[in-house]
C-alpha cells in the first residue's frame, strides 16, 4: 500500500473540525453533546470524508504537487471550499419588477441543505434546544389559529388523511389525539374546564404531535 494515501487523514481531520464549527455555531450552549448524538456523529464523519476523498482522488490522478502534507491540509480547507462554492448557471429568471436574475446552483447549495438536515435532527436529541423550538413554533401556530381544544382535535382528525401513506405516523397522531380528548372529556364532565386548561391541553397535544417528527409544516397542515 502507498503510505502517502494516509495523508488523507489530515484532510479528514480538518473537514471534521469544520463540521464541528457548524455544530458549535448552531448549538453553542452544548456543542459537545450535540456532536456526540447519532446525527451529529454522522454529520462530522461525512464532513471529514469529503475533503479526504478530494485528496485521494487528486493524488491517485497524479495531480497532487509536493509537499503532500501541505496539500492535504489545503484539501481540508480552501481546496474543498473552492469546489463546493463553484456555481453552475441554470437559467436567467426575472424578478417581479422585471429585473434579470441569474439562477445558479452548486455543490454548496447541496451542502447547506444537507447540513441543515443533520443539524435539525441533532435538535431532537437535545431537550433544551428542542423545547425552545417547540414552544416558539406551537406559540406562533396557535396564535394564528383561534380555536378551542375540541375544535383543534376535530381539525386534526379531519386532516389525518394527509398522512395515510405513513400508517405508523397516522396511528401515532390519532392515538395522541384520542388520549387528550379523553382527558378533555373527563375535565368537562367534572365541570373543571377553564380557559387556562383548554390552552394547556392545546399546547401539550401540539408538542406531543411534533415529537412524532412531522415538523412545523406537518403541524400546520394538520391544523389547516
Amino acid at each position: 500500500m502507498d503510505w502517502k494515501y494516509l495523508l488523507a487523514i489530515p484532510s479528514f481531520l480538518v473537514g471534521l473540525l469544520a463540521g464541528f464549527q457548524g455544530i458549535h455555531q448552531r448549538y453553542d450552549e452544548d456543542p459537545y453533546n450535540a456532536a456526540l448524538t447519532l446525527p451529529g456523529i454522522l454529520y462530522l464523519l461525512t464532513r471529514g470524508i469529503v475533503p479526504a476523498a478530494v485528496y485521494v482522488t487528486l493524488y491517485s490522478s497524479n495531480l497532487m504537487p509536493n509537499p503532500l502534507w501541505l496539500w492535504s491540509l489545503v484539501c481540508g480547507t480552501a481546496g474543498t471550499e473552492l469546489i463546493l462554492r463553484t456555481k453552475i448557471f441554470i437559467k436567467e429568471d426575472r424578478s417581479a419588477e422585471g429585473a434579470p436574475h441569474e439562477l445558479m446552483y452548486g455543490p454548496f447549495d447541496l451542502l447547506r441543505w444537507y447540513q441543515n438536515l443533520f443539524l435539525e435532527s441533532v435538535m431532537k436529541h437535545l431537550p433544551i434546544y428542542w423545547g425552545r423550538w417547540a414552544v416558539k413554533v406551537v406559540g406562533e401556530i396557535l396564535k394564528d389559529k383561534k380555536m378551542t381544544f375540541n375544535e383543534m382535535c376535530e381539525k386534526i382528525k379531519s386532516n389525518l388523511h394527509f398522512f395515510e401513506r405513513k400508517p405508523k405516523l397516522h396511528q401515532a397522531i390519532n392515538q395522541e389525539a384520542d388520549k387528550f380528548l379523553a382527558q378533555y372529556d373527563m375535565v368537562v364532565k367534572e365541570n373543571q374546564m377553564t380557559q387556562e386548561r383548554d390552552e394547556k391541553l392545546r399546547h401539550t397535544l401540539c408538542y406531543r404531535i411534533l415529537r412524532q417528527g412531522i415538523g412545523e409544516s406537518g403541524l400546520r397542515l394538520l391544523l389547516s
